[in-house]
């Protein structure tokens, strides 16, 4: 079966970038303050905070920039390909998903992917990767969460596609 690719909206994406930037920058500026108070516990709240906002801002200017467009996820036989973020799981395979739908929470919407047993997937993952799996689970959301707004395509229109492709691939 062929791979099916949702692509980010550039303008959309372009908006996300400038978010990234700017908490970049406030990370920066906290970092500064706590240099001059001699707080550590700020410095390294600023500096965890710029690992994470430069991660994620390389990671899109890296997809926008580099490759032809913005994969936000792709469907393969093998399962769904979160590569939405550098925190991302990357591949879930379909056995091991329960269920998708879609979940609207501060005016975002997300494609939350519920595991039969997260704690197995967590484990093939790295510490950051598990650590934000993790506290999805103790938020009460969906292990895996994808972003969805930047796509040009409606969120019951992506969930319909994921249930065809998935029942597809069931009957053969």
């Amino acid at each position: 079966m062929n791979t099916r690719n949702f692509e980010a909206n550039y303008s959309k994406a372009s908006g996300i970038l400038f978010l990234g930037i700017i908490l970049l920058i406030m990370s920066i500026v906290v970092i500064l303050f706590g240099i001059s108070d001699m707080n550590y516990y700020i410095i390294f709240i600023g500096t965890v905070s710029i690992i994470l906002f430069g991660k994620e801002v390389f990671h899109i200017v890296n997809n926008m920039k580099v490759k032809d467009s913005w994969i936000v996820f792709s469907l393969t036989d093998e399962g769904i390909n979160d590569v939405s973020l550098s925190i991302s799981p990357g591949i879930i395979r379909w056995d091991t998903i329960s269920k998708i739908k879609i979940r609207r929470t501060f005016g975002t919407e997300f494609l939350a992917v519920y595991l039969i047993d997260w704690k197995e997937i967590s484990a093939e993952l790295s510490i950051l990767k598990c650590t934000v799996m993790y506290f999805n689970v103790l938020l009460r959301f969906a292990p895996i969460n994808i972003a969805i707004n930047r796509l040009d395509i409606k969120a019951t229109d992506i969930l319909e596609e994921i249930n065809n492709y998935r029942t597809k691939l069931e009957s053969q």
